[in-house]
Order: C-alpha cells, then structure tokens, then sequence
C-alpha cells in the first residue's frame, strides 16, 4: 500500500513537474514575444519620429523660400508702388502662395495625424492582446508552480 501511494506521488510530482515546464516555456515565449512587439513599436516610433523630423525639415526649407519669395515680392511691390495692376497682381500672388503653404501644412498634419492614430491603434490592440495573454497563461501557471513547490517540500 505504501509503495503504491509513493508511486502514486512520485507520478504526480513527475507529472506537476512537467506542467510546470510546460508553463514556464510558454512564459518564456510570451515574455520574448511581449519584448518583440516593444522592440517593432520602438522601432516604429524611430521611423515614425525620423519622418517627422523629414518632413519638418522639408517644411521649413519651403517655408524659407516661401519667405525669400515674399521678400523679393515685397521689394518688387515697393518698387512699384505707381503701378496699381501690377499691386493687385502682387497680391493676388501672395496670397496664393500663402494658401498654397497653409494647404501643405493641413495635408502634411492630418497625414501625421492619420499615422500616428493608426500607430496608437495598432500598439493599443497589441498591449491588450498581451495582457490577455498573460492573464490567461499567469493564474495557470501561478497554481502549478505553487502546486509543484507544495508537492516538493511535503515528505
């Protein structure tokens, strides 16, 4: 009787034992997959800030020679100051130019805009399908670590 109760144990140990590394290897993978899904949205924040910086860049070379153009239009306008068609002409010019500048703008940010919710999105259904995950796997493998720990220190 007492043989077959020590086998009985000893199976269910080897059993608990391998539940036990059974969760911790599907721990470890989601811990790597978690630390993979950080690494991508890392690196999609990087491009994403590196585009940025592009086109802030792109945006203040067309916005310095928007102003050239302004100056030189400004300076024309001084110097015609008599002609009356050729002022409207300036003006009309202008604001083209500055329509044109603030259409580029509002295209540039709603496109950044449109990215950066999609990013947040994307990041957001990425961390709930984590702790999905790690809420599913962690109360598992929290009772077979406590069951396997119990089952080793019992004589």
């Amino acid at each position: 009787m007492a043989k077959k109760n020590l086998r009985e144990m000893e199976a269910t140990v080897a059993e608990q034992r391998s539940r036990t590394q059974k969760s911790e290897r599907e721990y470890t993978t989601l811990k790597e997959s978690i630390e993979g899904m950080k690494r991508n949205w890392r690196t999609d924040i990087d491009s994403l800030r590196e585009e940025m910086n592009r086109r802030d860049e792109k945006a203040r070379s067309e916005a310095a020679t928007m102003a050239k153009k302004y100056r030189k239009m400004a300076d024309e306008l001084k110097a015609s100051q008599t002609d009356g068609e050729s002022i409207k002409k300036m003006k009309a010019e202008d604001e083209k130019i500055r329509k044109e500048i603030e259409d580029g703008f509002r295209d540039q940010i709603k496109i950044l805009k449109d990215e950066m919710t999609k990013q947040a999105k994307e990041n957001s259904e990425a961390v709930d399908t984590a702790r999905f995950v790690v809420s599913s796997v962690c109360p598992s493998w929290c009772k077979l670590t406590r069951t396997s720990l119990f089952a080793e220190n019992s004589p």
